[in-house]
């Protein structure tokens, strides 16, 4: 039933139906699984500039989940969504820079990304971007901003931004 409710709210292009539709047909729920279909529902969807479905349709690209895995494709659309203000696609972009996923490794715009994420709150990338800060990568190593930026993921909970401060003597 949801799987005829998404088609038809799909077809007249609503962009979350149609990612779910894309769900639907990769993972055989309610209508036959179809990875193709997944992905046109998926592209559908991202094409319409919808940041939520540009991060899903990211993972799914970075995961195979529906497509076939392509690093590259994943940063496309984690770029697309980044760029929107999207903190958790900043966070992977900024991953996929770090580790050199899909890009060339480039820690200066790793840390750039890990910032924009950081300064929404995102306790993630505040823990990454003290690690930057800690050892210089991207940016000049400043063990203040560092702890700085431990601490304030540390505040939300943070374990390893916790672990981090312990042993820098915070």
């Amino acid at each position: 039933k949801a799987a005829e409710l998404f088609q038809k709210a799909a077809e007249q292009g609503r962009a979350e139906a149609q990612f779910n539709l894309g769900v639907c047909y990769a993972n055989g729920r309610g209508v036959e699984q179809n990875y193709a279909k997944a992905e046109e529902w998926f592209q559908k969807a991202a094409e319409q500039g919808h940041a939520e479905v540009q991060f899903k349709l990211g993972l799914c690209y970075e995961q195979g989940g529906g497509v076939t895995q392509n690093a590259a494709k994943a940063v496309e659309w984690y770029q697309k969504a980044a760029e929107q203000g999207h903190a958790n696609a900043q966070i992977l972009l900024g991953r996929a820079y770090f580790v050199g996923s899909g890009v060339s490794k480039n820690y200066l715009k790793a840390a750039e990304w890990f910032q924009k994420a950081a300064e929404q709150g995102h306790a993630n990338a505040q823990y990454f971007l003290g690690g930057c800060y800690a050892n210089g990568w991207g940016v000049k190593q400043n063990d203040a901003k560092a702890a700085e930026w431990y601490q304030k993921a540390a505040n939300q909970g943070h374990e390893k931004a916790k672990e981090a401060l312990k042993m820098s003597g915070n």
